[in-house]
C-alpha cells in the first residue's frame, strides 16, 4: 500500500489489480486475496482500525446502560402516580374531618 494515499484509494488500487489478474484468468480464492489485503494494511491503519472498534464497543455499552436506567425511571414514574393518588386520598379524608368539626 502506498502510504501517501487513504485507504479507499489503496483499496480501489487493490481491486483493480485483482481485476486485472482476473482477466488475465489468474484465479484467487476470497481467503488468499483476504490474506493478501491484511498483510499489505499499513500499522497506522490497523492501529485506526482497532481504536474505531474499541470506540464502538464501549458505545455499545454505554447504550445499555441508559437503556437501564430508562426502564428504572420508567418504573419510579409509575410509584410517583400512585403516590399522587395515595395523596389525594388522604386529601379527601381530611376535608371530611374538618366539615365535621
Amino acid at each position: 500500500m502506498d502510504a501517501s494515499k487513504d485507504l479507499e484509494a489503496n483499496l480501489s488500487d487493490f481491486s483493480i489489480i485483482v481485476k486485472s489478474l482476473a482477466h488475465n484468468n489468474k484465479k484467487f480464492a476470497d481467503e488468499d486475496l483476504a490474506v493478501i489485503l491484511l498483510n499489505s494494511l499499513t500499522q497506522a491503519i490497523v492501529i485506526d482500525a482497532l481504536r474505531s472498534k474499541e470506540l464502538e464497543v464501549r458505545n455499545e455499552s454505554k447504550s445499555g446502560v441508559k437503556e437501564e436506567s430508562m426502564y428504572v425511571r420508567g418504573r419510579s414514574e409509575k410509584k410517583d402516580q400512585n403516590h399522587s393518588q395515595n395523596k389525594k386520598n388522604r386529601d379527601k379524608s381530611k376535608g371530611m374531618s374538618k366539615s365535621r368539626d
